[in-house]
Order: structure tokens, then sequence, then C-alpha cells
């Protein structure tokens, strides 16, 4: 959801200005990616009526493919 992502790259703004360079370069990964993801944020309203054809990133589907998997198998579950 888009405030939720706003609060994200914030954070991770913050981080990317740390002294420490470990940080700075992880940072600049995770905003690289918040950036990438930006245009397809959506507002509470519009998550919350269903109406919204998401699309995933084909590498995002797979991963999601995955967990469906392990979760429809039980896996990691207790």
């Amino acid at each position: 959801m888009r405030r939720s992502g706003m609060n994200l790259e914030r954070q991770v703004a913050k981080i990317k200005s740390d002294e420490r360079e470990d940080l700075k370069v992880l940072a600049t990964g995770v905003a690289a990616a918040l950036a990438a993801r930006k245009p397809s944020w959506v507002t509470v309203e519009e998550f919350g009526m269903g109406y919204l054809d998401v699309k995933l990133a084909p590498s995002m589907t797979k991963s999601a493919a995955g967990n469906s998997a392990a979760v429809q198998s039980g896996i990691g579950l207790h």
C-alpha cells in the first residue's frame, strides 16, 4: 500500500545516510526495489476494494508459487 511504501522509503533513506558501508549498500538495494515497485502501489481504499488486477514480477511469481505449495502441503506448519 502506498502509505506503507512511503514509510519504508523514509526509513531506508535514514539508513542510506548511516556511516556503516554495509548498511548503505543494503539500503541502496532496498531503495531500488521499492522504486521499481512504486508505480504499482495502491491506496488503502483500493486495496480494500479487491477489484485490482495484481501483476507480480516474474521472480515474485515463482516465489509466491513456492510459498503457496508449501502452505498447501503443510510444510512449516506446527
